[in-house]
């Protein structure tokens, strides 16, 4: 006959299996899951990024411009929403020259809404990253917006994670993930959509390109714009 303390640990043991596929079965993922990944977006009032930014222009009649500015990110403070949570209100500044004077050029925010960072640019929520973060997790990153895609065809992913990312100028970010926003190559046009985040810093590098060719069988460039944005320095104020 089996004792009355084996009899309880087995239920136990049971138990425990039985609440471990109920939360496989529902998604529900533990508090400990969530956060992983949060080392890739850390922030705090004060924190700043600047960044240089290359812009290539392609138009119709065969006219190629290129130019460049610098940007920098800045949270300057925190005001909380309708729904009772923080949103951190981001101040975006450029200049030509980073020994001039930076002018503001407009003001985003974001919050952490549960397992999800949901950033507003341009009054368009975007959800940027959704923890926790893994290689191939998928989301659908316009989930809030009027580009929602319910296809599933262009969700943003994770790839990458941990490992090196090198920069325009050579430098290294030891580890580093990317969210592929939207990628596609085919014979009428290119997206090349990513943003390559760095752990304990942050954003350190995005492209958004979209180029039209002139025709299925050419890949030469009709019409188009490539925005390239690389980390030069962060810190806090």
């Amino acid at each position: 006959m089996k004792s009355l303390k084996f009899q309880i640990l087995s239920g136990l043991l049971l138990l425990s299996l039985g609440v471990l596929f109920q939360s496989c079965e529902t998604g529900d993922v533990s508090p400990q899951q969530i956060a992983f990944g949060k080392e890739y977006f850390p922030y705090s009032i004060g924190s700043y990024w600047i960044y240089r930014v290359d812009t290539t222009t392609y138009t119709p009649n065969g006219d190629v411009y290129s130019g460049g500015y610098f940007r920098k990110d800045r949270i300057s403070d925190t005001l909380p929403d309708q729904e009772g949570s923080k949103v951190f209100r981001v101040e975006i500044y450029k200049t030509l020259d980073t020994t001039k004077d930076w002018e503001i050029d407009s003001v985003w925010s974001f919050r952490v809404d549960g397992d999800k960072i949901l950033y507003t640019e341009n009054n368009k929520p975007i959800v940027k990253l959704k923890f926790p973060l893994q290689n191939g997790n998928r989301w659908d990153g316009n989930a809030f917006n009027t580009e929602a895609d319910s296809s599933g065809i262009f969700w943003f992913s994770v790839a990458n994670m941990g490992k090196p990312f090198i920069q325009p100028d050579s430098s290294r970010v030891q580890e580093t993930l990317t969210v592929l926003q939207k990628v596609d190559d085919n014979s009428i046009n290119k997206s090349n959509f990513y943003e390559v985040y760095g752990k304990n810093i942050g954003l350190v590098f995005w492209e958004k390109t979209f180029l039209i060719y002139e025709s299925a069988a050419s890949t030469e460039i009709a019409a188009g714009a490539s925005r390239k944005c690389a980390l030069i320095r962060y810190g806090k104020e």
